[in-house]
């Protein structure tokens, strides 16, 4: 197991059940059995966290689901203080209209496929849609 050591705090780890195939740093939501998580990827999700390592399908996998965290981006520039929503493979990428936003940007990037994004994480996001 490699642990993702870019993200910021350890507090507030859970551990579930990968569903799928995941890499870190990807948003994940629960899964269709309990203990379980999948990727996040639709701008509905209700994502409760952030993986922290790679992880097979019925492996451990330790999530994030507070304070800071690197999330990876889609191929779009995110700017200080946006909003962000659950995008395409558990990414991030920039909140829309009637989307699920999962956080704030902390730390601006330049649009490239893969970067890592830190943003505070406001997971669950269940009170969405909070954008306009």
């Amino acid at each position: 197991m490699t642990t993702a050591t870019s993200n910021l705090e350890s507090s507030n780890l859970n551990t579930k059940i990968a569903g799928e195939a995941m890499e870190a740093n990807r948003l994940v939501k629960g899964g269709t059995v309990e203990g379980e998580v999948l990727l996040a990827t639709a701008t509905t999700d209700i994502a409760i966290g952030v993986t922290r390592h790679k992880a097979a399908i019925g492996e451990s996998v330790e999530i994030q689901t507070g304070g800071e965290a690197k999330i990876y981006t889609t191929a779009v520039a995110l700017a200080l203080n946006a909003q962000v929503m659950p995008g395409t493979g558990g990414a991030v990428l920039l909140a829309t209209t009637n989307s699920r936003p999962v956080g704030i940007v902390m730390t601006a990037t330049g649009g490239t496929l893969g970067e890592l994004a830190t943003v505070r994480l406001n997971v669950p996001n269940i009170s969405g849609p909070a954008v306009p």
